[in-house]
């Protein structure tokens, strides 16, 4: 276990970037899915008090966005925050809350990067190959090191956002005047898919309906149980 990213630390660390460069290389070799007619998307999001976890899964309906279900779990977290290997940090909670979500949904969108990622293995692309479902990296923020100019601003406009002078995915600004977010294929996608998917997915709030409706979930879990209060 981790418990902060010094130098006592550096083997662990070696252990996961092992472990996200056999899921870049894995996801590498599996064509697209064929995502054309999906009748379900799920979106996922997890908050925070001190060092306990909620995550949630959200499912819609993919024409309407009609929320379908919502399933939320808790845990301990044990590993830190680093940039880079923030999937060691949540996946586990998530996959917590995915057992009580029958069937998974078609398509789903993951608040993190995808193929935008040092390693080309971020969170979606990890989370994908384990639920072997075809995802979607949606993150708020550029990691170190990407390059992007901002769209114009206008709706459903993108420019293309570079790592180490590749391609990795893209800004997209949904609506005008709002901030745009970081968009990339995950688990078997493209990214023409994966723009296609977010503009259609996202309404009046900045994120995709699906992540918002998990971060709302998640949120209002911990307030019922009253651990946001507890480490307030």
């Amino acid at each position: 276990m981790v418990s902060h990213p010094g130098e006592k630390n550096k083997r662990p660390l070696e252990k996961a970037r092992k472990v996200q460069e056999e899921v870049a290389r894995s996801a590498a070799l599996l064509e697209p899915a064929d995502t054309s007619a999906p009748a379900t998307v799920g979106g996922t999001d997890a908050a925070y008090a001190g060092d306990l976890a909620c995550a949630c899964v959200s499912v819609m309906e993919y024409e309407s966005l009609r929320l379908k279900v919502s399933a939320a779990a808790t845990a301990r977290v044990r590993f830190p925050y680093i940039p880079g290997y923030f999937g060691f940090r949540e996946i586990p909670v998530l996959l917590e809350a995915f057992r009580l979500v029958t069937p998974l949904p078609d398509i789903l969108l993951v608040h993190g990067h995808g193929y935008a990622h040092p390693r080309r293995a971020g969170m979606a692309v990890h989370l994908g190959l384990l639920l072997d479902i075809p995802t979607i990296g949606v993150a708020e923020n550029l990691l170190a090191g990407m390059v992007a100019e901002a769209p114009p601003d206008a709706d459903n406009e993108t420019t293309p956002v570079f790592l180490d002078g590749e391609a990795v995915g893209s800004l997209v600004r949904p609506r005008k005047g709002g901030r745009p977010l970081c968009v990339s294929p995950g688990y078997r996608m493209t990214l023409p898919a994966a723009i296609r998917v977010v503009l259609h997915c996202t309404g009046d709030h900045r994120l995709p309906e699906p992540i918002f409706s998990a971060d709302r979930c998640a949120r209002r879990f911990l307030e019922e149980t009253g651990e946001d209060k507890k480490m307030s």
